[in-house]
């Protein structure tokens, strides 16, 4: 497999996992997520090594669910207050809304030109935003800074994120496992790719914010 492909294809993983993270609204992300993305990352693990065989074997068969459950599922763990997990990351970073660490993530993005969609309404720490942001590096032949965006947010944050899943999940109904499995999914490849910021490479910080 060539460097060309492996990035390819480690974007379009992190890219089902950033939808997976999305609120299963319409019919058909509903059945993307039920019945093809256990699949798609089978598929996509198993040739870019990530060990992950018995969260996908736990995924496939909480996946199977119908849609109002999925939905409640995802509504129990992450929306409906006072939610038991953070679909926010930056709570975990800074243990509030919107502090340092989000400010630097949002630095991140700037620095590497992309620019919030009109369209977007989940806030620049949401898990999905992130995951998206690290497909896009990697498809855009970035691995570097997508393996130290890994390392300086996603790492940080996804132990707390990984726990509170875990007392949450039992207590928000059988398709809630959906979500912890993919999370301990994202924990398996973010410890292959993670990678620190070389001390002597750090980017300058942004002159001019174009994210916000």
């Amino acid at each position: 497999m060539t460097a060309s492909t492996v990035l390819s294809e480690r974007a379009e993983f992190y890219l089902c996992l950033a939808r997976a993270f999305l609120a299963p609204k319409e019919g058909a992300a509903y059945r993307a997520f039920a019945r093809y993305l256990a699949d798609d990352l089978e598929d996509l693990s198993g040739r870019l090594g990530y060990p992950v065989s018995s969260e996908l074997v736990g995924l496939r068969a909480a996946a199977e669910t119908d849609h109002l459950a999925l939905l409640q599922a995802y509504s129990r763990l992450f929306l409906a207050p006072p939610a038991p997990v953070h679909i926010n990351a930056g709570f975990y970073l800074d243990g509030a809304i919107m502090g340092g660490g989000v400010a630097a993530m949002e630095a991140w993005y700037r620095r590497h030109g992309v620019e919030r969609s009109e369209r977007l309404h989940d806030l620049s720490d949401h898990v999905s935003v992130q995951l998206e942001f690290v497909a896009y590096l990697y498809a855009a032949d970035a691995a570097p800074g997508a393996e130290q965006f890994l390392d300086a947010f996603v790492r940080r944050w996804l132990p707390p994120f990984c726990a509170d899943l875990e007392r949450a999940a039992a207590r928000c109904g059988a398709a809630a496992a959906s979500y912890l499995h993919l999370a301990r999914l994202l924990r398996a490849a973010v410890e292959c790719d993670a990678a620190p910021v070389p001390e002597d490479k750090t980017a300058p910080e942004p002159s001019a914010p174009a994210f916000f």
